[in-house]
């Protein structure tokens, strides 16, 4: 599964660990798009489409939770915390604000990156059978199968293809390239 996560940290060794742990795990799959601090986050938000978001909440300019807000406002990707602040307010603002789950540090690296496939999988309309799913229609790429209200369609490669492509990026407006 390819995704663009935008990561969201001010201390730089968590940055380089995160973003190399991410891209190695996922097999290159994933392309984190690292911010030092908020202002270049909320650049980067208000500019780019990302498949997730992974915040701190206590960064140099606009802190996470502005950017949780500002990211809401430009779309639906998921959002999940990592931080430092394991105070229950401060949990329950961010996911008053829209986040999606909430990982305090410290930490275990497989289980922040389990959330992360989570979500994404989740954001996405993937079940544990990698079955796309939108409304009443699922298309399951390993078998290569459609159905719709139940009953089986049978799609031209090329036109199953575009039909994985648009589910794969459920809620997404899509460039003619992708």
């Amino acid at each position: 599964m390819k995704a663009t996560i935008l990561l969201a940290e001010d201390e730089q060794a968590m940055r380089e660990v995160l973003t190399d742990y991410f891209t190695a795990k996922s097999g290159g799959d994933f392309k984190v798009v690292p911010a030092p601090d908020g202002d270049t986050a909320l650049h980067l938000i208000e500019t780019r489409r990302f498949d997730l978001l992974l915040l701190d909440i206590m960064l140099p300019g606009t802190d996470g939770f502005a950017l949780c807000r500002a990211a809401r406002e430009q779309g639906d990707a998921p959002i999940l915390f990592v931080t430092a602040r394991e105070d229950e307010q401060d949990k329950l603002h961010g996911y008053g604000l829209g986040a999606d789950d909430y990982v305090v540090k410290p930490f275990s690296l497989a289980v922040l990156y389990a959330k992360a496939l989570a979500l994404l999988r989740r954001a996405r309309g993937l079940n544990a059978g990698n079955t796309l799913t939108a409304g009443t229609l699922s298309l399951d790429p390993e078998r290569g199968i459609v159905t719709a209200d139940g009953r089986r369609i049978d799609l031209p490669p090329k036109e199953f293809a575009l039909l994985r492509a648009l589910m794969e990026r459920k809620n997404r407006v899509l460039t003619r390239d992708e």
